[in-house]
């Protein structure tokens, strides 16, 4: 019995990889049309969590 080869991804993670690079790819996409149409970028929505983060989140620069 053969599996995948040595540092590829077994099926359910190479089938989660698959969904994670047609996210990115979506993401990019709708990036670059909101690029091209000249919206402003859109409000950073942080939320962090009773004692995991509380002082590492801040605003993006300008």
């Amino acid at each position: 019995m053969t599996g995948p080869a040595k540092g590829e991804p077994s099926g359910w993670l190479a089938a989660l990889e698959a969904k994670f690079v047609a996210e990115d790819r979506e993401d990019r996409r709708a990036e670059r049309a909101r690029r091209r149409a000249g919206l402003p970028e859109p409000d950073r929505d942080v939320q962090t969590f009773d004692g995991f983060a509380q002082s590492g989140a801040r605003a993006r620069e300008t």
